[in-house]
């Protein structure tokens, strides 16, 4: 019983199985750079956690993290001051980042009113479309 908990707390813990191309993680970072510290500030998210979910696609369910999101998708112009996200903002600032996947992931997280949670979506969602699945581990 115990071990099948510790594996229940492991797979909620992270929430990301995918992991997108290193050259389009590297482009987000860079993307994220100039408020990056402003943003962890602000929100409260550990650095670590944040560097991770763009560098590693290591993402955690954490409200810091989403509000961190919520910062750096509002300071570089994603989202609007309404909480609207920007489609064609989305495509040209980020990597990767087609219409169509715009498109799709402005859709899923339309309905969403808290706008800290809307970027969390929007984050995963683009993490997904643009992901492959993790490799199997090896011993």
């Amino acid at each position: 019983m115990r071990v099948v908990l510790l594996l229940i707390c492991c797979i909620t813990a992270i929430i990301a199985v995918q992991k997108m191309p290193l050259e389009i993680r590297q482009a987000w970072l860079k993307a994220a750079e100039p408020d990056f510290s402003v943003c962890v500030a602000s929100s409260g998210v550990d650095s670590i956690v944040a560097y991770n979910a763009i560098a590693k696609n290591e993402i955690p369910n954490d409200s810091a993290l989403k509000c961190f999101l919520n910062c750096i998708q509002q300071r570089a112009n994603l989202m609007n001051s309404v909480g609207e996200l920007l489609e064609d903002e989305f495509v040209r600032v980020l990597k990767g980042v087609t219409p169509a996947i715009a498109k799709k992931c402005v859709a899923q997280t339309q309905n969403e009113t808290d706008i800290c949670k809307k970027s969390f979506e929007m984050f995963l969602c683009m993490v997904y479309a643009l992901g492959k699945p993790y490799p199997p581990l090896t011993h």
